[in-house]
Formats: C-alpha cells, structure tokens, sequence
C-alpha cells in the first residue's frame, strides 16, 4: 500500500465529505428535478458515466437510467473510498458504493412472489475528481465492479 502525503489525506477527506452530502442528497431525491440538482452540484458538465461493461454516456444520455432509479425506495445509501490517487489537479478514487432498498420481489427470486424485502446492493467505482475554482467536482463515474446483493432482510447472500 503506498502512503499517502498530508495533502492527499486532506483531498481524501475532503472528497469522502463531498460523497458523504451527496449521499444525504441522493436519499432525499423524489424527483428528475431534484437528480438534476444533485448533478449539477456533483458533477462537471462534461460529466461521463457508465455501468459494469457499457461505454460512458453523458448525464442526457442517462436521463432514462435516472428516472427509472427514482422508483427504487432507498433507506440507505452510502459512498466509501477504498483507495485514491492524487496528481496535482486531478484525483482517482475507486469507491465502495452501498445502498439498502426496500423492493418487492414480483419475479419471486427471494421467495414468494410479491413478498417485499430489504436489500443491500454494493458496487465498486472509479471516479475521477477535478479541483475546479468551485472545489472537487466529478468528471466521470464509472462502474468497475457489477452491483451485487449483499444482504437480503439481512442474511447474506452467497457469492
């Protein structure tokens, strides 16, 4: 593991603070609206995103993605850095995202159809950070591990 210098550890510091309110964010957000906000605040305008194995799309190209997302009933949400690499201007961070949902299961993976469960779901992102004149803003967000359910009403899931 390389040691990081007093200035990185105040760049991730800073950066896990910026994860932590866009966290609080995301639980509060009920509308397109409110996700363009969280964006905007977020993220560059050049902003790319892209899921495990898709090529990035810009925030228009995902406008479909978000609204289908704001019909999942999150109780939790968090956003952990593992690892970041600083470089002057730019930092890397590959992040552990972690989210419970309270779901109804109408394909019946989990038991009966129509049972609603309590899910934990975890990806893993890599993100990269620009140091803007506004502070830390996100110019990309990428999914390097597929989501996958931890936990179901609090037993874990086999991998």
């Amino acid at each position: 593991m390389v040691a990081l210098h007093a200035s990185d550890l105040d760049v991730r510091r800073d950066i896990q603070a910026i994860y932590d309110r866009a966290s609080a964010a995301a639980l509060a957000t009920k509308t397109y609206a409110d996700a363009e906000a969280l964006h905007r605040w977020l993220d560059t305008p050049d902003c790319v995103f892209a899921d495990f194995g898709q090529r990035p799309k810009t925030w228009t190209e995902m406008r479909v993605e978000v609204v289908r997302g704001l019909q999942t009933q999150l109780r939790a949400f968090s956003n952990q850095i593992e690892k970041i690499e600083v470089q002057e201007r730019t930092a890397t961070t590959t992040t552990v995202v972690r989210g419970t949902a309270v779901v109804t299961d109408s394909a019946g993976q989990f038991g009966p159809k129509g049972v609603v469960h309590e899910i934990v779901t975890t990806a893993t992102v890599q993100d990269v950070w620009i140091r803007t004149s506004d502070g830390w803003r996100r110019r990309s967000h990428i999914k390097i591990v597929p989501n996958r359910i931890s936990t179901v009403d609090g037993k874990p899931m086999p991998d």
